[in-house]
């Protein structure tokens, strides 16, 4: 915020002070604000002031009431006060805060098997804000999946909004610690180089907890993939993935086709697990797309459990448009 500036009119013998003989005294009830500058015009008539005014550093979000007392002296340690009663000015400040969050700590539990509901954080910025970022902290080496909590669109950069979104995805029994940065930019009037704005940092940790489950040996993520495409040459990539349980291991063996809409283009080879879990309805050349209608496939996995192996399937739905 930027400290106030008071004017007005000063009357008197003014015809035997010099402009920078006057200086002036701030006492503020609430210690908000301290004297600055005083400029005074006697070339107008009447002849006019301009005192400004330093703010103190605002560390503590509220609203604020008080009274500024000025006093008018020929000296700057004001011991020669001008006659007349001091001025008093009355204020009314309210100090935003800077970034604010509905909750800085979460807890989320969910047996295996179970993909927990997302959880929201309201964020609240001032009105100096030019918006706010949200970027996880807690280092992640898989690159085979996303991380197990993330913020809902983490490409987004700048963000505007009022809440923060985090998702979860499935996760092996146990505890992790996941942290995140929030951070939020202000910038004031008269900004420059040398006094670009500040930055606001909260931080949230989320503590999710994956508590055991024997029924459930294998959590497919997403359930199936329910794809509709348009007939065309490009690949168009579909990511999935699945996590087992304590002491289960999968292996996947192949795709099988099972119903088709004809039997023009790639119509069993439009979905390739191995490169990057891509799919294309058209190939060549010559050019053949696969005919607008719907075609059904599932991924086979050997599941290796403590009783044996068995085979388990993830459902793959294509709709193909022209």
């Amino acid at each position: 915020m930027a400290a106030p500036t008071l004017t007005g009119t000063v009357s008197g013998n003014l015809a035997v002070l010099y402009p920078n003989d006057v200086h002036f005294e701030v006492t503020d009830s609430q210690g908000l604000f301290q004297g600055g500058n005083f400029y005074l015009d006697t070339s107008v008539t009447p002849a006019t002031y301009r005192a400004s005014l330093f703010q103190e550093k605002f560390t503590t979000p509220g609203h604020f009431t008080g009274s500024l007392r000025l006093r008018l002296c020929l000296d700057r340690a004001c011991t020669k006060p001008f006659s007349g009663a001091p001025i008093v000015v009355p204020y009314d400040v309210t100090v935003q805060a800077g970034l604010a969050l509905s909750r800085s700590a979460i807890t989320v539990s969910a047996p295996f098997g179970t993909v927990p509901a997302p959880e929201a954080v309201d964020v609240t910025t001032s009105i100096a804000s030019t918006g706010w970022t949200a970027d996880r902290t807690t280092p992640y080496v898989s690159s085979s999946r996303p991380p197990r909590v993330d913020v809902v669109d983490p490409g987004l950069h700048l963000r505007t909004g009022k809440q923060l979104q985090l998702r979860f995805l499935p996760e092996r029994p146990g505890e992790y610690i996941e942290t995140f940065k929030v951070s939020a930019y202000a910038t004031y009037p008269g900004n420059s180089p040398a006094n670009p704005g500040r930055e606001f940092v909260e931080t949230i940790t989320v503590r999710y907890l994956v508590t055991p489950n024997p029924a459930v040996d294998i959590v497919f993520f997403p359930a199936s993939l329910d794809i509709t495409q348009k007939q065309e040459t490009l690949n168009r990539y579909y990511p999935h993935h699945f996590v087992t349980n304590t002491n289960v291991s999968a292996y996947f063996e192949g795709i099988e086709y099972l119903t088709s809409a004809g039997n023009a283009g790639p119509y069993n080879s439009w979905f390739d697990e191995s490169a990057m879990q891509s799919l294309h309805t058209c190939h060549g050349p010559p050019t053949a797309c696969l005919v607008p209608g719907l075609y059904t496939a599932r991924l086979r996995y050997r599941l290796t459990t403590a009783s044996g192996a068995r085979l388990v399937y993830f459902p793959i739905n294509l709709t193909v448009t022209k």
